[in-house]
């Protein structure tokens, strides 16, 4: 029968197999996420199960029973589990039942050293829960599918639809989220506008300004909730000319370009959160990015994993990926611990 069971929950997508751990679980039509069991074999494991049940698109809160003599309930304690009742079984045994609240957080723990590190695809589960599994935030570019709960989300800037977007936001509720980007100095009103209705959904705010000796004009509030400035990474596909000195010591949020670039103006700008896919995209040659490999690779920043050490394996585009979002997290690691080591230099960090 318990096979029966986990079959069934395998085919809903309710069985969670990750590297020295299980998860059965349930998403009800409410939206409470039961744990059905929870087995951890290895360090972590328990650790990482929760994060993806967390991210699971639909679910509100988190809920769980386990026998009260039992040791696993500290487990429960030290992640944010909370005590909602006890329960008597027929045979005696009291039952705790735990729970865990998933509404939109009103701040955000950096996730690499003095960070906030986002994913923004949404458009593949397993590329998703790679990230997820690296210590990565989720986020998408609205109206992409979301396969994990995200907690960034951005509009498209080339052809915006408010009112969709706002749809996309009123349904993830995410964390942190983006307004129309600020082109043209007589569109103010109007990004203020989108910002004032954003609010609603969010914890935080990120006004995209792009025009030049105008950045002082955007507000550090709106509508109760803190403004982010965004910082959209020059590329082939867009960016910002306004001047760095312009966005001060203001908090900022770098948007896309890539990580060695997102580093380097970390050294300038207030960053404290960064949205990132380009590796997904060379991931697809096999590629990850390093700091700079001191081997032989045709692009020092992007080495192939063949160029490396031989990797031919037929999963290698997620092995990249892998590759991609542990050094890149690590890289800030290291950024931020530089910052520390001189907090004569270090930059203020703020929401």
């Amino acid at each position: 029968m318990i096979f029966e069971t986990l079959h069934d929950s395998a085919e809903r997508g309710e069985l969670m197999l990750v590297e020295g751990g299980m998860c059965h679980w349930h998403l009800r039509n409410d939206g409470q996420l039961t744990i059905r069991e929870i087995i951890s074999t290895k360090k972590g494991a328990g650790s990482l199960i929760l994060r993806r049940l967390e991210a699971t698109l639909g679910a509100t809160s988190l809920f769980a029973k386990c026998p009260a003599d039992l040791p696993a309930n500290w487990w429960y304690t030290r992640r944010g589990f909370y005590v909602e009742r006890m329960e008597t079984t027929k045979s005696g045994r009291k039952l705790i039942c735990w729970r865990k609240s998933l509404d939109t957080p009103k701040h955000l723990p950096n996730n690499a050293g003095g960070i906030q590190l986002f994913y923004c695809a949404g458009k593949n589960s397993r590329l998703d829960e790679i990230a997820l599994d690296a210590g990565w935030y989720l986020g998408i570019q609205a109206p992409n599918h979301a396969y994990y709960r995200p907690l960034f989300v951005d509009q498209n800037w080339k052809n915006p639809n408010r009112e969709k977007y706002m749809q996309a936001l009123a349904e993830h509720r995410p964390y942190m989220a983006t307004v129309l980007d600020w082109e043209e100095s007589g569109q103010f009103d109007e990004v203020m506008s989108w910002a004032t209705e954003a609010a609603q959904y969010v914890s935080v705010v990120v006004i995209i300004p792009k025009v030049s000796g105008e950045v002082w004009r955007v507000p550090d509030m709106v509508a109760g909730k803190p403004v982010r400035l965004g910082y959209s990474v020059p590329t082939s596909y867009g960016g910002t000319t306004v001047p760095l000195a312009e966005f001060g010591q203001r908090p900022v949020h770098l948007l896309g370009g890539s990580p060695h670039k997102q580093l380097e103006l970390a050294s300038v700008l207030n960053a404290v959160s960064v949205d990132c896919n380009l590796h997904a995209e060379r991931a697809n040659n096999a590629q990850y990015w390093t700091p700079k490999f001191s081997g032989k690779a045709r692009n020092p920043y992007y080495p192939q994993l063949q160029e490396v050490d031989g990797w031919k394996q037929p999963n290698a585009p997620y092995e990249a990926f892998r590759r991609s979002c542990n050094n890149i997290r690590a890289a800030w690691e290291v950024l931020e611990a530089k910052r520390l080591a001189a907090p004569d230099v270090q930059l203020a960090m703020a929401i």
